[in-house]
């Protein structure tokens, strides 16, 4: 089970040790299929299978012969005796205290039907058990996703950061020299410096969250120095069409259904009659003969019938509170499906919205360009000051930070609409370049 994560994280450690010439490159997939190869709630899916096994071999054995060794003393008040007498016939007087062991051998010919309908029943309580744990695995799925577009959000982040440092560097290198030839004033160099600064500031920041959200996705999919390696960016052509009933939770619905289907049959099959038949042999006083004061064998063979015919209305007022609770599932499930429709449709939306947001990034970065060209070209003229480069510059980096955490965006709200549709185990998609 861990032999993937193993390997893996020996490559990791490996690759960070020996200062590898390319990074090990982790994909949202393999976190994906680690994640539920590490979860220990998937294990219940194996273990919920067994435990039916063993329930119907449970069952089976009703359907087998029963037998019963019982053993019983009692004492009574009164006996039966014959209110006669007859010159020289002595009837002896019937013992009040009796004693008999018996063994008994009783087989079920007919039970209506009803073992084997517990039996689908407990095949149903089975899957919901899987169901709930598969419930579990996508909701691990959603939250294996959300780390790591975080991480990857989080690393443009810094890249950006780390860009505009080093441009605020070259643009302190130029202002210090110009202070030097009196071109410049110095309090010039402390507004880069105070950036400068601020930037630091950023990227510590940065840097926590970043730590904080690779140990969570190390966590999850037992992995090792996640750090060293490189996220690749997901990439997911066209959506599917919407489906409110492709998620585990909808089967959930279904099969709730299903099991109070299945106590309805069950209690209406328990109204009929159980057949069995049915042999025993004892030894006792009296035996058979009632009015025998010795010990004797006796045996038996017969055949016995039960059949409840009234219960005082317990199975109707059953049957309304399934009836009931049949109508609580159904408005749930209308409830979920409405939330999904909605969720859906609210996700196509966020995806056209961010679509066009990316189109005006990339014309707000051109003209930015030209601005922060330009104010860097009066800067080191000594036209204008560091702040006034700054308001320009600043703008430049928050349109690429802007394109750049948008572009991330987009394939995160493509990826959250798959997931909502139910098809994280069986989504295309390709690499982006």
């Amino acid at each position: 089970m861990k032999k993937f994560a193993f390997c893996l994280a020996v490559t990791l450690t490996i690759a960070a040790a020996a200062g590898a010439q390319s990074a090990v490159v982790l994909t949202l997939d393999s976190c994906h299929k680690q994640a539920i190869r590490m979860n220990p709630a998937g294990l219940q899916a194996e273990l919920y299978p067994e435990i039916h096994r063993i329930q119907k071999e449970a069952l089976h054995t009703r359907q087998l012969p029963q037998m019963n060794f019982n053993g019983q003393a009692s004492w009574q008040s009164d006996v039966t005796e014959l209110p006669i007498r007859l010159p020289g016939l002595d009837i002896p007087e019937i013992a009040h205290d009796q004693y008999k062991i018996w063994a008994e051998v009783s087989q079920l010919v007919w039970d209506g039907g009803s073992i084997n309908r517990q039996m689908v029943n407990d095949r149903i309580d089975m899957l919901i058990h899987i169901n709930a744990v598969e419930v579990e695995n996508y909701r691990l799925l959603e939250n294996v996703n959300q780390i790591y577009f975080s991480i990857l959000s989080l690393r443009e982040n810094e890249k950006l950061l780390r860009a505009a440092m080093d441009e605020l560097y070259a643009r302190l290198k130029n202002v210090r020299a110009g202070i030097e030839n009196g071109t410049m004033l110095p309090s010039n160099a402390a507004v880069l410096d105070a950036e400068i600064t601020g930037i630091e500031q950023m990227l510590t920041e940065t840097g926590y969250n970043q730590t904080m959200a690779l140990y969570r996705l190390e966590e999850l999919c037992g992995l090792e120095n996640v750090r060293y390696a490189e996220l690749e960016m997901p990439h997911y052509e066209e959506l599917p069409a919407p489906d409110t009933g492709g998620r585990p939770e909808y089967e959930s619905f279904l099969l709730e259904k299903r099991r109070l289907s299945g106590i309805q049959e069950l209690n209406r099959l328990s109204r009929r009659p159980w057949i069995s038949a049915y042999s025993s042999i004892g030894y006792g006083r009296p035996g058979l003969n009632m009015l025998s004061n010795d010990f004797e064998p006796y045996a038996l063979l017969g055949a016995r019938l039960s059949w409840n015919i009234h219960d005082w209305g317990k199975m109707k007022k059953q049957e309304e509170i399934l009836v009931l609770q049949e109508q609580i599932v159904d408005t749930r499930l209308e409830t979920y499906e409405r939330n999904q429709r909605i969720a859906l449709q609210t996700l196509r939306q966020e995806v056209s919205k961010i679509e066009h947001l990316i189109a005006a990034d990339h014309r707000i970065i051109s003209l930015r360009k030209q601005t922060a060209a330009a104010a860097s070209a009066r800067l080191d003229q000594g036209i204008i000051t560091s702040s006034e480069y700054l308001t320009d510059y600043n703008a430049l980096l928050r349109a690429e930070l802007n394109l750049s955490l948008n572009r991330i965006r987009l394939e995160q709200v493509k990826l959250n609409y798959i997931s909502t549709s139910g098809l994280l185990n069986n989504l295309t998609k390709t690499t982006e370049k």
